[in-house]
């Protein structure tokens, strides 16, 4: 998929998402999530005071070109999930095209830098750090070493291990990707370790 490198240009010429039929399977096979901005490390909210669409896009589209692969898809698919779904005034145009232009390549350019390492499931340790990462979000970005500390602790590890062997075996059966397995089953083993912490 990632042979060619305009994996989004289909997307770019069509300017209206409401059209992109591939687009969200495309995603969700690359493991990104509809999170609502959540991952997103940038606080959204804080931006309403530039003064214009463009300039807030702007601000975001450079602030991207630091964010992890993951932050930016997830980002790029609540864009999209914003504009075709949580709007009751259609599609609105100057939200839309301009930024999923600029974005895209930021997105491909990370994919292609890690294309074979995010498309092969990760070891227990490095499950476990992903984890570790999501669970220090959800907790309000409590001390990451204490997080970390208890992922890897023998309770951390035997409630881990359990939703690990869950993971292969989804990926055995072929329920999920690799991309699948670092992403969205990281997080919700990060949801249930959160209630444990």
């Amino acid at each position: 998929m990632m042979n060619d490198k305009k994996l989004f240009s289909a997307f770019v010429k069509e300017s209206n998402p409401e059209h992109w039929r591939e687009f969200p399977d495309i995603m969700w096979n690359l493991g990104f999530e509809m999170d609502c901005y959540e991952s997103a490390p940038e606080n959204c909210a804080c931006i309403r005071d530039l003064q214009t669409e463009k300039e807030r896009q702007d601000y975001i589209l450079e602030k991207m070109n630091d964010w992890s692969t993951q932050e930016v898809g997830n980002f790029i698919f609540s864009r999209y999930r914003e504009l075709t779904h949580w709007s009751d005034y259609g599609y609105p145009e100057e939200k839309g095209h301009y930024f999923f232009e600029k974005a895209f390549p930021i997105l491909e350019k990370k994919l292609l830098a890690e294309w074979n390492a995010r498309n092969t499931i990760p070891t227990i340790i490095e499950f476990t750090e992903i984890v570790a990462s999501y669970l220090t979000r959800l907790l309000n970005n409590e001390l990451p070493q204490r997080v970390k500390d208890f992922t890897f602790s023998d309770e951390g590890q035997f409630y881990l291990l359990e939703k690990y062997n869950e993971c292969v075996i989804r990926y055995s059966n072929n329920k999920i990707t690799a991309p699948m397995f670092r992403g969205r089953c990281a997080r919700e083993t990060a949801y249930y370790l959160k209630d444990l912490y």
